[in-house]
């Protein structure tokens, strides 16, 4: 062949190829570095006022007035007896009396917080003391057996051969722990104080040492309750105490609450109650619900006039206790009463009409009921009392009742067991005559015996 040609002229460049696949991610950068902390915020607005100002501990001596406030903080000596609550003075001014339980002068206008869930129990305290020593432990278990063989238990009644050996388990005088070998045969003979036939072959061991103490023993049975003691003998009557009223015999009636001219207020175990200074019984004005006429007197249920024509709703104290003479007996108020204090019912059978401020009266009172006033409208002095026809007059006949009647339930009060009052006395009171509605006049007055305390009353 021939010779190879020269090269050829470079072809012309030939068109792009097309894009290569995308390559895979690469790995995250670090985390940059944290940014500086931002300025403070501006300070909130004051919040508003509370409801509460000058609030003060409770402190049982201090004198408050009407419209203070106190904390109950349970400090002893000084603080209230309960709660921890808040109190606003209702009375004109209060000392000593402990808010929680005189709701009466008191209002509670705070409760106290409830009590905190219990915290974390504390580290364990160091050791204490080591404690009283125990009684003795119980006896050990019998040892293992000696080097000696043939040892028996001395006894006196028991005759003894040469080599024999004995242990002073009772039965000697002295060395009950020793051993003792016989040298010579014997009977009755005492080992340890007959060293000529005896011989010591093994002390009795020291005392050892005193072992730890045992477990005390768990408590016994409670013992039974023994007889109960003979009554001691009655104590001395102490001194009157202040602000005490007493009779004329010096029984001790209760302490003075007031006094309003001939008559006097008594507080004594809760109860409120007023006599007269000469010892007799004001009469209280009552409403009953039987009784024809004045003759026959005021029976049935009583109720304590409050002065409402049937409308109701008079808050009063509920250990009031007030006298009928037309019964001869005492009476308080009963009913439901809310932090001391029993309101008036609409009276039995009464319809009250708002639009023209009236009661009357359907089914109570009619021509069978009774009312027993104190003799105020004939002028009579405190202690008398009358009784007459609970109706309305109409000119003619006796109808309904207008106007019904308003006034507190009462039941029968014994002051001598309630009260420890003594027993009463007689004493003459005047009972006024009836009124007639047809002459407007009453009827003549008359006089009787009637209960009364031996008078006149010692005041404070």
């Amino acid at each position: 062949p021939g010779a190879t040609g020269a090269t050829g002229a470079t072809g012309a460049t030939g068109a792009t190829g097309i894009q290569g696949i995308q390559g895979i991610q690469g790995a995250t950068g670090a985390i940059g570095t944290t940014g500086a902390i931002g300025t403070t915020g501006a300070t909130g607005d004051t919040g508003a006022t509370g409801t509460f100002t000058s609030v003060t501990a409770y402190n049982s001596s201090t004198t408050y007035e009407q419209g203070q406030i106190v904390s109950c903080s349970l400090e002893s000596g000084t603080g209230c007896t309960t709660n921890g609550s808040s109190y606003y003075l209702l009375a004109a001014s209060a000392e000593g009396e402990d808010p929680p339980t005189h709701s009466s002068d008191w209002i509670e206008v705070a409760a106290g917080g409830a009590t905190g869930a219990i915290g974390t129990t504390g580290a364990t305290g160091d050791t204490g003391d080591i404690g009283p020593e125990g009684p003795p432990g119980a006896t050990g278990d019998t040892g293992a057996a000696g080097t000696f063989t043939g040892v028996t238990a001395y006894s006196s009644g028991t005759t003894y051969e040469q080599g024999q050996i004995v242990s002073c388990n009772g039965g000697c005088t002295t060395n009950g722990g020793s051993y003792y070998l016989l040298v010579a045969s014997a009977e009755g003979v005492d080992p340890p104080t007959h060293s000529s036939d005896w011989i010591q072959v093994a002390a009795e061991g020291a005392t050892g040492a005193t072992g730890a103490t045992g477990a005390a023993g768990t408590n016994g049975a409670a013992g039974a309750t023994g007889e109960t003691g003979a009554t001691g003998a009655i104590g001395a009557t102490g001194a009157t105490g202040a602000g005490t009223v007493t009779d004329a015999n010096g029984n001790v009636l209760g302490t003075l609450i007031s006094q309003t001219g001939s008559t006097v207020t008594i507080f004594n175990s809760g109860y409120f109650i007023t006599v007269n200074i000469d010892g007799t019984f004001p009469d209280a004005d009552i409403d009953w619900t039987s009784g024809t006429d004045s003759s026959s007197g005021c029976t049935g249920t009583g109720y304590l006039v409050d002065g409402t024509d049937g409308w109701g709703g008079v808050p009063t104290f509920y250990k009031t206790v007030v006298w009928s003479g037309a019964n001869d007996h005492w009476y308080v108020i009963s009913g439901t009463a809310t932090k001391d204090i029993v309101t008036s019912p609409q009276g039995p059978g009464a319809s009250c009409s708002t639009s023209d401020d009236e009661c009357t009266s359907t089914d109570d009172f009619s021509e069978e009921g009774e009312y027993e006033s104190s003799g105020s409208g004939a002028g009579t002095p405190d202690g008398s009392w009358e009784c007459n026809p609970h109706q309305g007059y109409d000119g003619s006949t006796f109808g309904g009742f207008d106007n019904g009647f308003g006034g507190w339930e009462l039941t029968s009060f014994d002051p001598q067991t309630t009260l420890g009052w003594p027993s009463f006395s007689s004493c003459t009171v005047t009972e006024e005559g009836g009124y007639n509605a047809e002459t407007e006049d009453y009827g003549s007055p008359t006089t009787l015996a009637d209960a009364c305390l031996a008078g006149p009353l010692v005041l404070p």
